[in-house]
C-alpha cells in the first residue's frame, strides 16, 4: 500500500474550477458555501479523484483506463490532512482511497492497461480551459428530461501544474472526460444545487470530442439523478443528488406575530450568530418585543445587513462582526458600552460525524472550540459589566439519543452543558439556559432526505420568555 498526505486550499479550488469549468459556489465561494449543506467550501470530488490518480501514477507508467468506479462518500474540506492510498487488487487493477482521521472520502476501483498516452487523438481536444458560466438552477420536474453536450477541453499547462503525473500518464481524451463530468454535474444537471455521489465509467470508442449527457433516471423521493455520459475517452454514468437550498427563516412579521409588544423592552440583548438560522429568529422576536439588540455575524455580512434592513432603521438593532474563535477585543469594547442584560449564543459548527465505531478526538476538539471555548470568551466579555442577568446556549436532544454519526457533536454539547453548570455555581446572580432542542430547519441541519423538523418560531420565543422568568438559580434550565 502506498500512502501520501495532501492538503487542499482555496487557491487550488479556484485553479481546478478554471481547469474543469465547474465553478459551483459550494467549491469556491466562502460566503455562499456557509449557507449550504456543509457550511464551508468543499473540494470537488473529481479534484480529489485526480489527486489520488496523480499520487498513484508517480511510480507507474502511462496507462489507459479500462473502467473506473468512484464513490464520493464525504467531501474533503479545505486545509485538512487527506491521506491517499493505493492497493493493487490484481494484475491491472488498483483500489484508490482518500481518507481523513474522521471520515472516508473517496473510494475508486480502477482497471487499467499500460498504454502510450498518444494512442488517442489528443490533438483534436482544444488545449484550453472552458469559459466561466453560471450554474443552471433546475427544478425537480426539469431534471428528468435534462440533456445536452459539452466540448472536451484540456488545458495542458494548467493540468501539468496541478497534476504533473496524471496529466502526463493519462490519455488526453480520458483526462478531459473526467474534467467534463464534474462540469456536467456542477454546472448543468443537477447544476447549482448538486452533490456528486458516484461515477461509473468505461473506456469508450465514441469518436466525438464532446461529452453528451442525458438524465437516465431521476428519483424525486431521494432527489437522486443518474446521468448518462458519452464521449471520446470515457462513457458511463454519474450519480448525483439535488442538495437542499439555503433555508429561509420566517420573516419579521411572521416570526414576531406572537410577541407581546414591549415584553422585552427592559432588555439589552446580544445575539451571537444572529445573521441567520435560529439566531435570526431571536433577533426578530426580541426587536419586536422592544429590546435593544446587537447581533453578530462572522463572514455573512450581506445576510446581517439584509436582516437589519428587514427590521427597519427605526429599531434599536444593529450588527457587528465577530469570530468567536478569534480576537474578542471588539466584543469586550461593545459590552462595556452596551452593558447587556441578555446574551443568546447561537454560534455553531458544521455537524460532521466520524465513521461507525470510531470516535474522532480531533473532531471533538474542533466542536468544543465553538461550544466551549468560544462561549466562554463571549460570557467573560458580557458578564464583566455586572449587568448580565440571563444567558442562553441551546443544547441538543442528541445528548439523550446520540444518533449515528453524531457522537462527537453530542459529546461537545454535553461538555458545553458542564461548563454552564460550573459557571452557574460561580455566578449565582446569572441565569443559565441550555434547552435540549430537537432538529429544526437551519442551513446546517439541512438534509438530502426529508425528515421531521420542529417549527423554530414558537421554540425560540419560549426560550426567550423563559430567560426572563425568575428560576431556581441552583438548577441549569434544560426545558
Amino acid at each position: 500500500m502506498e500512502i501520501e498526505v495532501k492538503r487542499f486550499n482555496i487557491d487550488g479550488q479556484h485553479s481546478f474550477a478554471e481547469l474543469s469549468g465547474d465553478f459551483n459556489p459550494i467549491h469556491i465561494d466562502r460566503i455562499a458555501a456557509r449557507r449550504l449543506i456543509f457550511g464551508q467550501p468543499v473540494v470537488h470530488g473529481v479534484h480529489t479523484l485526480l489527486g489520488m490518480l496523480d499520487c498513484w501514477l508517480t511510480s507507474h507508467p502511462a496507462i489507459r483506463i479500462h473502467s473506473l468506479r468512484a464513490d464520493f462518500r464525504n467531501p474533503a474540506r479545505l486545509n485538512q490532512d487527506v491521506s491517499f492510498s493505493a492497493t493493487s487488487t490484481s494484475e491491472g487493477k488498483v483500489r484508490l482511497e482518500a481518507t481523513t482521521p474522521t471520515a472516508g472520502l473517496v473510494r475508486a476501483d480502477v482497471e487499467w492497461r499500460s498504454a502510450d498516452r498518444r494512442d488517442k487523438r489528443m490533438s483534436d481536444i482544444p488545449a484550453k480551459s472552458p469559459a466561466m458560466e453560471s450554474a443552471h438552477t433546475l427544478l425537480p420536474n426539469q431534471i428528468s428530461s435534462a440533456a445536452g453536450s459539452l466540448p472536451l477541453m484540456f488545458d495542458r499547462a494548467l493540468a501539468a501544474a496541478m497534476f504533473p503525473y496524471a496529466s502526463a500518464k493519462l490519455p488526453a481524451d480520458q483526462f478531459a472526460a473526467l474534467l467534463a463530468s464534474t462540469r456536467v454535474v456542477g454546472m448543468r444537471v443537477p447544476g447549482l444545487h448538486s452533490l456528486l455521489n458516484a461515477i461509473n465509467l468505461q473506456d469508450s470508442s465514441d469518436t466525438s470530442v464532446e461529452l453528451a449527457y442525458s438524465v437516465e433516471e431521476f428519483d424525486e423521493r431521494f432527489s437522486r439523478a443518474v446521468i448518462r455520459l458519452r464521449s471520446d475517452g470515457l462513457s458511463g454514468t454519474a450519480t448525483a443528488f439535488l442538495r437542499p437550498t439555503p433555508v429561509v427563516q420566517a420573516g419579521f412579521t411572521e416570526a414576531s406575530r406572537s410577541v407581546t409588544p414591549g415584553e422585552f423592552s427592559d432588555e439589552r440583548a446580544i445575539i451571537i450568530g444572529g445573521s441567520r438560522g435560529l439566531g435570526e429568529i431571536a433577533v426578530k422576536q426580541l426587536t419586536a418585543g422592544g429590546a435593544s439588540v446587537k447581533f453578530s455575524y462572522n463572514v455573512g455580512e450581506d445576510d446581517a445587513l439584509r436582516l437589519a434592513a428587514e427590521i427597519g432603521a427605526d429599531a434599536p438593532t444593529s450588527c457587528f462582526q465577530l469570530d468567536v474563535l478569534g480576537d474578542s477585543g471588539n466584543l469586550e469594547e461593545l459590552c462595556r458600552d452596551f452593558a447587556p442584560t441578555m446574551v443568546c449564543y447561537f454560534s455553531t459548527s458544521p455537524i460532521i460525524g466520524a465513521p461507525r465505531g470510531r470516535f474522532s478526538t480531533p473532531l471533538f476538539h474542533e466542536l468544543c472550540q465553538v461550544y466551549v471555548d468560544g462561549f466562554l470568551r463571549v460570557f467573560t466579555a458580557a458578564s464583566s459589566t455586572g449587568k448580565l442577568a440571563s444567558i442562553l446556549q441551546p443544547s441538543s436532544v442528541s445528548i439523550n439519543e446520540t444518533p449515528f454519526g453524531m457522537t462527537e457533536y453530542s459529546a461537545a454539547k454535553a461538555a458545553a452543558e458542564t461548563l454552564l453548570r460550573a459557571l452557574q455555581k460561580s455566578h449565582p446572580r446569572i441565569r443559565f439556559h441550555a434547552p435540549r432542542w430537537g432538529r429544526m430547519p437551519t442551513d446546517l441541519t439541512a438534509s438530502i432526505t426529508p425528515g421531521e423538523v420542529a417549527d423554530p418560531v414558537p421554540v425560540v420565543l419560549a426560550a426567550l420568555r423563559q430567560m426572563k422568568i425568575s428560576l431556581n438559580i441552583n438548577n441549569l434550565d434544560q426545558t
